[in-house]
């Protein structure tokens, strides 16, 4: 169960003081939690599952992912199982984790179901965050940057506050995938880079259907065209837009990948290197 890997923040910044959670993504101290966690903050105390209470320091975070990082002095810190969001289904068991309100009691946890995938929600800073997953597993007090979890404990994606649609009250996550990727530069550069391979489209039948590529862009160099069908990447099965921007979100600029597409009937086999997208 993920519950070991997670954390209570209580964070201190100028306007107050906020409580959210962390899940530990490496043994040597490095938490992920949710960006808006972390805006101008003077202080970080990371209290543990098991009770400890650490001083935390902000690595860095990235608002267009929704991903920050938080590093405590610690070895050996237990971890979350990493999966993937690339094969959630809608109706499948979700769980949500989150850090418990007070060191007495233990983790908060909703059960619920995916609701819907490739979901665009507003963060409360404005930035539109692509691709999120929506499940009506409740997220608790305290639960933004916490764990949501498959029916096995793996982690499937991190939970983030967003602006709510008038009467609406729904939980998001940000997909693991893009959190570990985000995460990973963060802890290299202290920022995070932003993958781009350069095509917009649809679902299509059997994956995604391009219905633009952007002039000079990796897609272009690769050989991509306007409704070819993009079926895989690096072998892995890609079975809408969103899952491949997902897919995508994997990788880091500068990767080369594989893709299999389908075109006029035929399936093609072609290689792109991903370029760097600055958000705007």
């Amino acid at each position: 169960m993920v519950a070991p890997a997670v954390s209570r923040l209580d964070i201190t910044n100028s306007t107050g003081a906020a409580v959210g959670s962390g899940v530990m993504f490496r043994d040597d101290g490095y938490l992920v939690t949710d960006a808006h966690l972390l805006r101008s903050p003077s202080a970080v105390q990371v209290m543990l599952a098991d009770g400890r209470s650490l001083p935390g320091t902000v690595v860095g975070s990235d608002p267009w992912t929704a991903v920050a990082v938080v590093k405590v002095d610690l070895t050996q810190a237990p971890v979350a199982t990493f999966g993937s969001a690339t094969g959630l289904q809608i109706g499948q068991t979700a769980i949500a984790v989150g850090a418990p309100e007070a060191a007495s009691g233990g983790p908060s946890v909703t059960v619920g179901v995916v609701s819907a995938l490739g979901q665009h929600a507003d963060s409360l800073e404005g930035v539109s965050l692509g691709d999120m997953i929506e499940t009506d597993a409740a997220a608790a007090n305290g639960s933004s940057g916490g764990a949501l979890c498959d029916s096995n404990g793996v982690l499937i994606g991190l939970v983030t506050t967003v602006v709510q649609p008038d009467g609406a009250n729904l939980a998001v996550a940000a997909p693991i995938d893009v959190v570990r990727s985000a995460a990973e530069d963060i802890i290299a550069t202290g920022s995070a880079r932003h993958p781009w391979l350069g095509v917009e489209g649809a679902d299509g039948d059997g994956g995604a259907r391009v219905t633009k590529v952007v002039g000079g862009s990796p897609a272009a160099q690769a050989g991509l065209s306007n409704e070819d069908v993009i079926a895989a990447v690096d072998g892995t099965k890609v079975m809408s837009m969103s899952a491949l921007r997902v897919t995508l979100r994997g990788h880091h600029a500068g990767d080369t990948i594989a893709l299999v597409v389908s075109r006029a009937g035929q399936d093609l086999t072609m290689t792109a290197t991903l370029g760097e997208r600055t958000p705007s």
